[in-house]
């Protein structure tokens, strides 16, 4: 009966693979969704499925729903870990450091040059996120002592940019179109490129379920390789395949340009050295040193006290 199980799991996985991706989401991958790559090199079908959030990517893949997560965010990922779900990091889907960002406000009048004049002043953000927790992290690089700021702590990103536009707060921390907003009353805390020398990057994973890697390994190697060969091609030469990356993710090229600019794509040969996935390496550590603060501020149940079991660098060639 043990057999007649592994038997019938791999002809079931091999049947067909579920993939999970994100709406208006542009990855160069979505290229070989569009023109058939991937069926033909893994020989079988692959099943793109949208998903919503990666809340509901845990779900599928405790359903047994999904088999892989393309951009699998980090705080639902620590979340699926905690809550002991099986699935594993094989890779990193994209990179994008500069879309989590704290602004200093113009009239403020403070700058790099003068930082430390943030002490004594009032900074906005969520308290207990990956925002708070970048900027006590660079604060702590630029020798700015935070524990002499004024923290307001508001429930979403929209505040902390009307604080910015405002003039009420000095320093202001969040991601995506409230940052943006900020910008334009503001100048960035620190650059993408500086946040990523001391380790502050911001990633979405690529995720697998652990029985679908267990039976399927070669086929899971392979995604992997097709993937790293779209990412590296779109790196090299971005523009002829910006258009059929727009038409995958299923938005306009415009705000797929404007997507893209804050996208990088890691080659594999990268993602598995210390700098990203591999042992005891950097991505690693960040996830337990995030975790440990999530949890402190009651954002996060069941930090693990280690994530090396929930990644394998095996994959990435």
């Amino acid at each position: 009966m043990a057999a007649l199980f592994v038997f019938c799991s791999t002809v079931s996985a091999q049947d067909e693979v579920n993939v999970g991706f994100f709406p208006a989401w542009p990855t160069p991958n979505l290229v070989g969704m569009i023109d058939g790559t991937f069926d033909r090199e893994l020989g079988v079908p692959l099943n793109w499925k949208l998903y919503e959030s990666s809340q509901d990517m845990n779900r599928a893949f405790r359903e047994g729903t999904l088999d892989i997560a393309i951009g699998h965010e980090i705080v639902p990922f620590l979340q699926a870990a905690g809550n002991d779900l099986p699935i594993v990091a094989i890779g990193i889907a994209l990179s994008y450091p500069e879309y989590d960002n704290c602004v200093l406000s113009a009239k403020s009048g403070i700058t790099r040059e003068n930082v430390k004049q943030l002490e004594g002043q009032t900074a906005y953000t969520i308290s207990g996120t990956i925002s708070h927790f970048r900027m006590l992290k660079m604060l702590d690089f630029l020798e700015v002592d935070h524990s002499k700021m004024e923290l307001i702590s508001v429930g979403d990103g929209t505040a902390v940019s009307k604080a910015v536009h405002k003039g009420w707060a000095a320093l202001g921390c969040a991601y995506a179109d409230p940052l943006q907003r900020m910008l334009k009353k503001g100048q960035r805390l620190m650059t993408g490129q500086e946040l990523e020398s001391i380790g502050l990057k911001y990633f979405d994973l690529v995720t697998m379920s652990r029985s679908f890697l267990e039976v399927n390994r070669e086929t899971a190697r392979k995604f992997m390789s097709i993937t790293d060969r779209f990412n590296q091609k779109y790196t090299a030469h971005p523009g002829p395949m910006k258009s059929a990356i727009a038409k995958g993710s299923g938005i306009r090229m415009m705000v797929a340009n404007r997507l893209l600019r804050q996208f990088s794509f890691p080659a594999a040969s990268e993602q598995k050295t210390v700098q990203w996935l591999g042992a005891g390496g950097l991505v690693e550590n960040y996830l337990k040193e995030l975790a440990a603060f999530l949890a402190l501020h009651e954002n996060l149940e069941n930090p693990m006290p280690d994530y090396g079991n929930y990644i394998d660098a095996g994959l990435l060639e």
